[in-house]
């Protein structure tokens, strides 16, 4: 019986040990299975990320971003917190990619630099990639936001009128551009060079249609020389910029302005050669009769001409004048009652006094003042008075009176051609500038303040109208305080031109 129960013991414990051997079989199957799923599993995922980043290295982003998804899946899976955040910080660099590449393609290129910089970030998390590639698109991208800089830039200087440096810095985008092989930017610069080219050839047309006026109204007032000068400076620009009609038109007027300096220097050797024959004839029979009458001639004009010399003086000299305070408008007393010539209504202050106004406001500021009726006596006794003073005082005899006060003076005809007119008047001690308005012409005195860095202008309400508007009109006692004497000329749209500049040195 003992025996019975010990052969039974034995068979359970055979049987549990088969048993115990297989759940451990089983479990040890099992281990043995999961761990070569997890395997498994793990080489699917970083096969997935490594096709993920060989895709987007070779830009084809919507395959990377599936690629990635898929290793991000199978990192959950796996519980793998590092390789779940280097999927996503994968996932993120493609959308940055792609939302790069979408600005970029809207021609938003700083917003596509940042995009490109935050994938360049999210690279940092991703082993094994290449971040060559998105280097790349922020060189590209750096090239076309340069590009927009260079445009604007060029665009600035155009609206400044400074078109040389804008047609250069045009030219240089457009040879970015093509490196760039950006063909928006490349019409865009192409299409800014033809107008800034069209703008440059306009200012110039502008600037020859000046010294087309220029020139005809030298022609008119018969300086024919002096208007075949201006009307070549003219013909260069059209020629220049190919205007074929202004260049056929201009050689007309120069060719016209040569005919009649032609027939002026004609008329005066005809004229010389009559009056030489005639005096040839006279000597022969009446030389003695016509010295005499040439004699008696002169005596009646000198003694005609010192009564009305004599008649203006004593009646100007009469006028009392303080010989302290500068004139700063002729239309008033007692300027305007100075006579100089003997048309009665056309000879006095208020209709023909800037010339001897502007001497006289010179000889004030030098400190050596002298009545007027002193000036207009020298402008008159010099042949200094334009058609008896109808016309006017001609610019030199400024020149003359100011040189024959003790005065060293350089005198400048169109000085808005050769000179620098701020510099000019800054260098001198006093200056006297004439200038042609839509009336008639016009004398008037300037002196540079170096302490208030601005000229005072005297007897010229075009200057005080530009001085009440920069809110100077207070600056000065008398006269008016202006910023440049070339704005005044260029911005004041009733004055023409320059055509004397009196310095006294």
């Amino acid at each position: 019986m003992d025996e019975n129960r010990n052969a039974k013991t034995k068979r359970k414990l055979r049987i549990f040990a088969v048993i115990a051997a297989c759940v451990i079989l089983v479990a040890v199957l099992s281990l043995f299975l999961r761990h070569s799923h997890l395997q498994r599993l793990r080489s699917e995922m970083e096969t997935h990320l490594l096709q993920s980043i060989t895709y987007v290295e070779s830009g084809q982003n919507d395959l990377a971003h599936l690629e990635a998804v898929e290793a991000r899946g199978l990192a959950i899976r796996l519980g793998d917190n590092d390789y779940e955040h280097i999927t996503l910080q994968q996932i993120a660099l493609i959308r940055s990619l792609n939302l790069g590449q979408e600005l970029f393609d809207e021609h938003r290129f700083s917003d596509a630099h940042d995009a490109y910089t935050s994938a360049l970030g999210f690279s940092h998390a991703i082993i094994g990639i290449n971040t060559h590639f998105i280097v790349e698109l922020l060189e590209i991208t750096d090239g076309h936001i340069y590009f927009e800089e260079m445009i604007h830039y060029a665009w600035s200087l155009a609206e400044q009128d400074d078109f040389e440096n804008a047609l250069k810095v045009y030219e240089n985008a457009l040879t970015l551009a093509s490196s760039l092989s950006f063909g928006a930017g490349i019409k865009l610069a192409e299409d800014s060079i033809e107008d800034t080219r069209q703008r440059i050839i306009e200012a110039k047309r502008v600037i020859a249609g000046e010294y087309e006026s220029q020139g005809d109204y030298l022609y008119e007032i018969g300086l024919f020389e002096q208007a075949i000068v201006i009307f070549q400076n003219a013909l260069e620009i059209y020629t220049e910029i190919d205007d074929q009609d202004a260049v056929i038109e201009i050689n007309t007027k120069i060719e016209a302005a040569e005919q009649s300096h032609a027939a002026y220097l004609a008329e005066i050797q005809r004229l010389e050669e009559e009056r030489l024959e005639a005096l040839r004839l006279e000597a022969e029979r009446l030389e003695a009769l016509r010295l005499e009458e040439s004699r008696r001639e002169d005596e009646r004009q000198d003694e005609q001409h010192h009564i009305i010399v004599d008649v203006n003086y004593q009646h100007n000299r009469s006028i009392y004048f303080d010989l302290e305070t500068p004139i700063d408008n002729q239309n008033t007393s007692p300027a305007n009652l100075i006579k100089m010539g003997s048309r009665p209504g056309q000879n006095e202050g208020w209709y023909n006094g800037c010339g001897w106004v502007a001497a006289y406001n010179a000889l004030i500021i030098l400190g050596e003042p002298v009545h007027p009726a002193v000036i207009v006596n020298h402008f008159k006794a010099n042949e200094g008075t334009v058609l008896d003073g109808v016309l006017g005082t001609f610019p030199n005899a400024i020149e003359r009176f100011l040189i024959d006060s003790g005065y060293d003076v350089t005198h400048t005809l169109f000085p808005g051609r050769t000179l620098n007119l701020d510099e000019a008047i800054r260098a001198s001690r006093v200056s006297v500038l004439a200038y042609a308005h839509t009336r008639t012409a016009h004398f008037i005195t300037i002196v540079y303040n170096p302490y208030e860095n601005f000229f005072v202008v005297y007897n010229c309400s075009f200057a005080r109208r530009r001085s009440r508007a920069l809110g100077l009109e207070n600056a000065t006692e008398t006269g008016a305080a202006v910023d440049s004497i070339t704005a005044l000329l260029r911005e004041t749209s009733e004055i023409l031109f320059s055509f004397s500049l009196i310095a006294v040195e």
